[in-house]
């Protein structure tokens, strides 16, 4: 498996967003911990962590997670219950628009560009054998019938020169068709 240049780098960056998003918290949070801000924090470190991994589906992935952490903030920051009524919505809606979602993920140039350093990968191809023409014999016209190949009258064996015996041609007997002569009566 190729190594991934960018992925120690997102997570070098997750790190470090995930302790900004506890200092954060403790010095917003007025004497304790703001759950709100470390939620909202937390949702960029998702999104963030799954581009470091170069593949859509984890980059699809990631929204769903950074929906939610972006619900528990708001539900932490104004403490209404339907906040999580919304994220389920959310949820249906990112459900559907899963195809359409990661073919844009799968289009962006983004990829192309961040994985330039690894080799494109090939698609498979099986083995095919070059194209070759059937054997056929030379043409003969219809009208002068079946006509065996020429064969050499002389072949050499031993270093002497023989003559194939003449080949004998067998008499076969035409069939005869007979027609008749008259027309039988129509009924």
């Amino acid at each position: 498996m190729i190594p991934n240049p960018i992925r120690g780098i997102t997570n070098a960056i997750c790190g470090i967003l995930v302790l900004v998003a506890i200092g954060l918290a403790f010095l917003l949070g007025g004497g304790g911990f703001n759950l709100a801000i470390f939620f909202f924090v937390m949702a960029f470190v998702v999104i963030v962590g799954s581009l470091g991994t170069l593949r859509p589906r984890a980059i699809y992935g990631s929204l769903y997670g950074a929906m939610w952490m972006i619900m528990l903030a708001l539900f932490f920051l104004t403490g209404s219950w339907l906040w999580f009524l919304v994220g389920i919505i959310l949820s249906i809606v990112l459900s559907a628009l899963m195809k359409p979602l990661l073919g844009a993920l799968l289009g962006m140039g983004l990829f192309a560009m961040l994985s330039g350093s690894q080799q494109p990968q090939q698609p498979y191809q099986p083995y095919q054998q070059p194209y070759q023409q059937p054997y056929q014999p030379p043409y003969q016209q219809y009208q002068q019938g079946y006509q065996p190949p020429q064969q050499a009258s002389t072949y050499q064996e031993g270093g002497q020169q023989y003559q194939y015996p003449a080949p004998q041609q067998p008499y076969y007997e035409q069939p005869q068709t007979h027609y008749p002569q008259e027309m039988p009566p129509q009924q």
